[in-house]
């Protein structure tokens, strides 16, 4: 079999205009064809934003094409082949160019970059993740070009500080990136359409952000559909930068279960608890989780079903009152033999598919066990013990109050979360309270990173997913990012359609020699603009036909009626 010298590569897409402004819908263009070298090496070219597409004085359509060329594992590629790229449209050679010779468009950059609370872990588990990020991007911003305008958005469970996209201020980002703390949930599609938000509004400019998080998004107010296409709409190119491993994506079922005794009345105890509370509460994930209420004094009744509904979850928590005593045996056991029930054991979506829950318990009290039918602590933990074994559900305990002072029976509590593979958290100050909830919700929901919503992210806008596992590969995979960015070539000419009538268009890029086999794929439509006379004259002619029904009838009637 002979290998020939160089096969051809070729990039195909449609483009259709609208008056004055350009729709496009459908998913990414697929940039096909391969190069092969004496070496047998393949290339490909791909594109790395969306098209624009221009109308000019002369009733031309501008076309600008972002784009790069890559080796079979998706790393740009540097030295390009000699000779000249060829642009075809409908099958017509339209533009001629080399891609040495191109004249680089400013660029303008925005980092993104979590900084929640599992970047820097837990007290018992300590993480680096946050300072090698820092370091990594640090790195990052002084190797980026000098005439690259870079900005800046923090973000946790909410975008928290903005830097827009200057020239000269990476001292100014460099110092809030080396400032950030740890803390809060994760919200990275907020955070992208907040750094998109930051562009400017010329046209010739090549548009990219660079994305870092650890976990799965489950603060967000945005979906991801709706940042993939502003991004499109943008011509923002996303790469995004997954730190950790990949999450099971699992719904996540939990349930709290409060102490609401008389003593709680102290300190304000109470009022701390419907806080943090709350906090638990508002930073579930609405699409993967859903929560129950157990309040507990010396009585208590069976929890309502678990709701995804936060208004209703955040309304029962500001009603709790204290008052009684603290069956606090009694409790536990009833909460893990109810959420225990293989009912609650998967979750049905409103599509039909079911799927399993992982399901925890937390449990808050700033007592002793007081009474009920359980009342010998061996006899407890024993039947603990074989709820545990049967359900597998880890019971996360709180014990608010301070051990030496004999407010809390701690080894009750933390026997309660060895046994169950649990955590046990000692508060002895109220107001700490919220933190410890916080970062409960963040461990149980936030279980690693979602790296098909990250991929989709960053394929569907014509950017990378780069995965770094540990934080020392952060380095590395933001150098590569780098590479992308910088890699990144844009061609601009005139179409020779005249007319925008909506079809498509095919474009072809051409890189060396034809031969051999190329694949493309059309998949932008775009949707032409009514001119509004031609709009309300078809209008007219619509209300005519729908009201010759009415009129022939009553020529019928009139017709039967004469004599």
């Amino acid at each position: 079999m002979t290998v020939p010298t160089i096969c051809r590569t070729k990039v195909a897409f449609a483009v259709a205009a609208r008056n004055g402004r350009i729709l496009m819908a459908g998913a990414a263009m697929a940039l096909g064809g391969m190069l092969c070298l004496a070496q047998n090496t393949s290339l490909r070219i791909v594109q790395t934003a969306s098209p624009r597409v221009l109308d000019t004085p002369e009733c031309r359509l501008q076309i600008t094409l972002s784009f790069q060329v890559q080796d079979a594992q998706g790393k740009v590629v540097q030295q390009l082949p000699p000779g000249e790229c060829i642009i075809y449209e409908d099958g017509k050679e339209v533009h001629r160019f080399r891609p040495q010779t191109l004249p680089q468009e400013q660029r303008e950059v925005m980092l993104v970059l979590d900084t929640s609370g599992s970047m820097i872990g837990t007290p018992e588990r300590p993480l680096d993740r946050l300072e090698k990020a820092k370091e990594a991007a640090t790195n990052f911003l002084m190797q980026l070009g000098s005439d690259t305008e870079c900005g800046l958005v923090l973000f946790h469970h909410q975008p928290y500080q903005t830097l827009p996209p200057e020239k000269n201020n990476r001292p100014r980002l460099i110092e809030a990136i080396q400032s950030a703390k740890g803390a809060g949930g994760t919200a990275y599609l907020d955070a992208a359409i907040e750094a998109m938000n930051q562009f400017s509004n010329q046209s010739k400019r090549q548009r990219a952000i660079v994305l870092l998080t650890d976990g799965r998004d489950v603060n967000s107010q945005h979906k991801l559909a709706d940042v993939i296409e502003t991004a499109r709409q943008r011509h923002v190119s996303i790469h995004t930068i997954g730190l950790g491993k990949p999450g099971a994506n699992l719904h996540i079922r939990s349930l709290l279960i409060l102490d609401r005794s008389g003593s709680m009345k102290e300190s304000n105890k109470i009022g701390y608890l419907r806080q943090a509370a709350s906090r638990f509460v508002e930073l579930m994930p609405a699409d993967h989780a859903d929560c129950s209420l157990l309040p507990f004094n010396d009585r208590f009744v069976e929890p309502e079903r678990s709701t995804a509904e936060k208004s209703r979850l955040l309304s029962r928590i500001q009603k709790l009152t204290p008052e009684g005593g603290t069956a606090l045996y009694d409790v536990t056991l009833s909460g893990l033999e109810w959420i225990a029930q293989p009912k609650w054991a998967t979750v049905q979506y409103s599509d039909g598919s079911e799927r399993p829950c992982r399901r925890v318990v937390i449990l808050l009290t700033d007592g002793m066990n007081e009474g009920g039918r359980v009342t010998s602590a061996s006899q407890f933990y024993k039947r603990l013990a074989d709820l545990h074994k049967r359900a597998q559900i880890p019971v996360f305990v709180i014990g608010l109050g301070d051990p030496r002072k004999k407010e809390i029976d701690e080894h009750v509590l933390r026997r309660i979360a060895e046994i169950t593979g649990g955590r046990y958290y000692g508060v002895s100050n109220p107001a700490h309270l919220q933190d410890v909830f916080e970062r409960l919700s963040i461990d149980i929901h936030d279980e690693g990173i979602d790296e098909s919503a990250l991929r989709a992210l960053a394929e569907q806008t014509g950017g990378r997913y780069f995965h770094a596992e540990q934080s020392g590969e952060l380095a590395r995979e933001f150098h590569q990012a780098l590479q992308q960015i910088e890699a990144t070539l844009t061609v601009t000419y005139l179409s020779p359609r005249r007319r925008q009538d909506g079809t498509p268009s095919r474009i072809e890029i051409r890189l060396g020699d034809i031969r051999g086999e190329t694949a493309y794929a059309t998949h932008w439509v775009i949707t032409p603009t009514v001119n509004l006379g031609v709009f309300f004259t078809l209008l007219a002619g619509l209300a005519t036909l729908g009201a010759l029904p009415v009129l022939l009838r009553r020529r019928q009637t009139s017709a039967t009626a004469s004599p």
